[in-house]
């Protein structure tokens, strides 16, 4: 009776996990196994393979240059000692596995015999991209690694899962033999700055594109140690990178594909972000919080607030500025009446922001009649509608510790600079991701056109002709300080050659600690 009930019950597993059930279209496979939905759940006893979990012995000699000579099209260097590369769930890289792509969606641990005194290089590149060799695709790079501490490393190339796609007749070739993957360890002369760099969700994925040998003869690099694996068509695992892919690029990838990558959850973001700058009339600041605090019932932003989900996406987020240099060479202390507050808005689209902007009912007017008293100049300072590059980054979850702190710059680039601009911008991020002290780096595109619209006589009708947006985030301004001391050795020049490039229309850091009066109690209406 029992047995016959265990019988039953692996007849209807394997039922559910047949290959004609839509559920077993996404599996995960090592070295032409499957099992499981995916890489969701392996712990199950389908994922019982033979030495999944266990650590592999070391291969050596004549059988690990046979090994690496196997791997199409590489002519590269051979490191000579074999690196420990352990995905999570346990997989652990065998050199020449055949492994989906379901289990590397995290960043491996790896293992090496280092020097605790020296620091290192460690990247993962695609060498089975034909149509780029001798280029490969860098799916993770970290520098300045003391040791084998990856983590205290700089990631100038954030994680991409390793995918490949093949196509065949016009088709998804399902049964291509995949890319080759190379793990690598390299040694450094001593500390470097990486001009190759990479992170988010945006298009710079597409850019990411080098060779190991190229890489290690620019900076000096010692191969010390490496490994590889092969990673074929994952089923959903792969249709899901695609999907997120040509989300991130804002563009079909590789190419239009129906059912994978044209669904709602592959396009591109449409939310648009209001960076409004303003403050109070000295002396008027429990009057101007009363129409402009998030605490406060009465306040110009919760009546945004009440325009969700039509008109706002419900994120609103408060700063104050704690120095700087704003439009004409303005210090703080000269801008406004000297405090000067950043609000970030953001709405369902560009369209939503025009209706929202041109709004003209009584609760409206009544509102904007009683804080323009409160507002220095009457008005807005400045309103810049933005896009992120970074199709993930979200204002939402930035700066939520009290002692962080984000250096905004929101510039107006002088005319017939733009080409320069952008090339010494870009540097100056690439030199910001190689900092260990910077949390984070990111850049905006300006949405043009939306706010020249607006009636001439309209509060928010600004010009944003040439306007750029960058913030760099920190965690304290200690951290802040730390990383200038360390910029100090690295493209001085070049940073002057920068800060020419532009006008200063807030170029300022901000914080999280407001005004005491922004959170109450407020002024009774009279």
């Amino acid at each position: 009776m029992f047995l016959g009930g265990i019988i039953g019950i692996l007849g209807v597993l394997l039922l559910v996990t047949s290959p004609s059930s839509p559920a077993a279209q996404k599996w995960t496979q090592h070295n032409g196994q499957r099992w499981g939905f995916g890489y969701g759940n392996p712990f199950n006893f389908q994922a019982r393979l033979d030495g999944l979990f266990r650590v592999p012995k070391t291969v050596s000699g004549s059988r690990w240059d046979n090994l690496w000579a196997g791997i199409g099209d590489y002519d590269g260097e051979v490191p000579t000692q074999q690196l420990g590369v352990q995905f999570a769930y346990g997989y652990t890289v065998r050199p020449n596995d055949t492994v989906t792509a379901g289990l590397l969606s995290h960043r491996p641990h790896l293992t090496w015999p280092a020097d605790p005194n020296s620091l290192y290089t460690v990247m993962i590149v695609d060498n089975g991209i034909e149509r780029l060799l001798p280029q490969q695709f860098i799916h993770w790079m970290v520098v300045n690694i003391p040791g084998s501490n990856v983590q205290l490393g700089s990631e100038v190339m954030d994680y991409i899962t390793p995918f490949s796609i093949e196509f065949k007749d016009g088709k998804i070739d399902k049964d291509s033999p995949g890319h080759s993957m190379l793990v690598l360890v390299y040694k450094q002369p001593g500390e470097i700055m990486m001009e190759e760099t990479r992170r988010g969700c945006s298009a710079e994925m597409l850019t990411s594109i080098n060779n190991n040998g190229a890489l290690a003869r620019k900076y000096n690099l010692e191969l010390v140690a490496g490994n590889f694996f092969h990673v074929p068509y994952s089923g959903q695992s792969t249709e899901d990178m695609i999907c997120r892919l040509t989300r991130c690029t804002k563009q079909p990838f590789p190419l239009d594909m129906p059912g994978i990558n044209d669904g709602d959850e592959c396009q591109p973001r449409r939310d648009v972000m209001d960076v409004t700058l303003r403050g109070p009339v000295k002396g008027k600041e429990a009057l101007y919080s009363k129409y402009v605090s998030l605490f406060s019932p009465v306040s110009f932003l919760n009546l945004i607030l009440s325009t969700y989900p039509v008109l706002s996406t419900g994120i609103i987020r408060e700063f104050r500025a704690v120095e700087g240099e704003f439009d004409g060479g303005a210090s703080l202390a000269e801008t406004l009446d000297g405090d000067v507050n950043v609000a970030m808005l953001v709405y369902q689209g560009a369209e939503e922001t025009v209706q929202l902007f041109t709004a003209d009912s009584p609760q409206v007017r009544d509102t904007l009649g009683a804080v323009l008293p409160a507002l220095a100049t009457s008005g807005d300072y400045k309103v810049l509608l933005v896009q992120p590059h970074d199709q993930d980054w979200d204002v939402n979850i930035v700066a939520r510790n009290p002692g962080n702190i984000i250096e905004m710059e929101m510039v107006r680039v002088k005319e017939g600079q733009e080409e320069k601009f952008q090339t010494l911008r870009n540097s100056c991020v690439a030199r910001a991701r190689n900092n260990k002290h910077v949390m984070d780096v990111q850049t905006f595109d300006v949405v043009n056109g939306v706010l020249e619209s607006l009636p001439a006589d309209n509060l928010f009708n600004f010009d944003s002709t040439r306007n750029e947006l960058m913030m760099t985030f920190y965690a304290s301004s200690e951290e802040r300080e730390k990383a200038f001391a360390n910029q100090l050795t690295q493209g001085l020049g070049k940073k002057a050659d920068y800060y020419s490039t532009f006008d200063c229309i807030a170029c300022t850091v901000i914080n999280t600690d407001l005004d005491p009066t922004y959170y109450g109690p407020f002024l009774e209406s009279p």
